[in-house]
């Protein structure tokens, strides 16, 4: 961690993992939480919970700009590697 800032997290997929994920961030005092992603936008609501901008795709999140140290992948196995992947090409 740089000395005063916190570690930029987003939380990709808001299930039981992705919701225990974002508590233990949001909790954190030298995290912060900077989106929630996941494709069902009925869980906006959570987003909106922690304070964070909520996005229904990766690559919504991707192209807002929005800077992020990690990107916690919460989604269901299949997915992660493709997800990683995305993530780690976008920086």
């Amino acid at each position: 961690m740089k000395e005063g800032k916190p570690i930029r997290f987003a939380i990709l997929g808001l299930g039981h993992i992705g919701t225990r994920h974002a508590d233990m961030v949001a909790a954190h005092p030298d995290a912060e939480l900077v989106a929630v992603i996941d494709k069902n936008s009925s869980l906006e609501p959570k987003g909106l919970y922690y304070k964070a901008p909520f996005f229904t795709s990766l690559s919504d999140f991707i192209s807002s700009g929005i800077a992020c140290d990690i990107i916690c992948i919460a989604t269901p196995n299949g997915l992660h590697a493709t997800q990683a992947i995305d993530s780690m090409n976008a920086g």
